[in-house]
């Protein structure tokens, strides 16, 4: 074979492993995401496994200290008690979570946020929990040693 078809060779060669190797970068590139994954967080549909509290109960008084566990940091969380009449009496934990907005910059880490409400009631309610109107299973340690788990029927 005489030296220029060698060489020209060669150069296809290069150019055709040059070609593929960019191909298969460009594939590689478009497989990564940048964002994260969306677990309902960032369009305001997050909910919480559980609802951990701690209860208190002296003089007629309900004391419930607790945790949820939010997203991120930038979310604003806010608490309604409501006592239904009935007997026992029916409480209810009301919580509203609201995403930061989409153009806010937030780390990405879960924030254990600290709750606590006191209310008055029969001593022995039954105490539920909601998250932006749907039930959430809320675990409360009575100070007696006993783990109670309630949820919204």
């Amino acid at each position: 074979m005489d030296a220029a078809k060698v060489l020209f060779i060669k150069i296809g060669l290069a150019a055709a492993l040059l070609a593929a190797l960019f191909f298969v970068w460009q594939w590689r590139a478009s497989l990564q995401v940048d964002q994260p994954i969306d677990r309902g967080s960032s369009n305001g549909n997050y909910q919480p496994d559980a609802i951990v509290a701690t209860h208190t109960y002296q003089d007629g008084r309900h004391r419930l200290a607790g945790t949820v566990s939010l997203p991120t940091p930038c979310y604003q969380m806010s608490l309604d008690t409501r006592i239904m009449e009935s007997m026992p009496e029916q409480v209810v934990l009301d919580f509203s979570l609201a995403p930061p907005p989409p153009d806010l910059t937030c780390i990405q880490v879960i924030d254990e946020r600290d709750f606590a409400t006191e209310f008055q009631a029969s001593p022995n309610p039954v105490i539920k929990a909601r998250v932006n109107g749907q039930d959430v299973m809320i675990v409360i340690d009575d100070k007696a040693g006993t783990l109670k788990q309630q949820t919204v029927p």
